[in-house]
């Protein structure tokens, strides 16, 4: 009994670095499709690491001036946020258990963690706006809350441009 519950737990880092790699990839191509719907350039840095959070955040900017003619920084916000809190975690592993720079370092990563997932939510709140206004609140309430379900729901709406102005005609108006 004993070593069939230990068999279990040694897949468990295995299936949840599996379910993490096909989120990521499923966001990767959402991404990558939604910003060249929206013809934005560099699409294509939605398959590197750090390049999927500036695109998240070119995306909801695009939303926010597109709509509201807004300037938002969020492409910029995005990845510093992630390289920081990359940084602090990274320096947290470094520092002895009970020591109080331990103990700051784990206090400043946790306030940078919930400083990038807020702005992280309130981009995906501009996307799921700009695909479907009606879901956009609970989607985002969700992603926050599970953090892997982010790209399945950006998968459900991702054709959607319900909350986008409409694009102007390209047909030719000849006098």
């Amino acid at each position: 009994m004993n070593s069939e519950l230990n068999i279990g737990f040694q897949l468990s880092p295995q299936i949840i670095g599996g379910i993490l790699a096909v989120s990521y990839v499923i966001q990767a191509i959402v991404l990558f499709t939604m910003a060249r719907r929206r013809f934005l350039k560099g699409a294509w840095i939605a398959f590197l690491p750090v390049g999927h959070l500036w695109l998240l955040g070119s995306l909801a900017d695009h939303y926010q001036y597109v709509t509201h003619r807004k300037i938002c920084k969020k492409r910029m916000l995005l990845p510093i946020l992630g390289g920081a809190l990359a940084l602090a975690v990274l320096l947290q592993g470094f520092q002895p258990h009970g020591s109080p720079w331990y103990a700051l370092v784990s206090t400043i990563a946790d306030l940078m963690m919930l400083v990038f997932i807020l702005v992280k939510s309130w981009s995906l709140y501009s996307i799921y706006e700009s695909c479907d206004p009606g879901i956009s609140v609970a989607y985002t309430m969700w992603s926050a809350l599970v953090c892997v379900i982010a790209p399945v729901l950006l998968l459900t709406t991702f054709t959607k441009d319900y909350g986008m102005p409409p694009l102007p005609s390209m047909e030719r108006k000849d006098g």
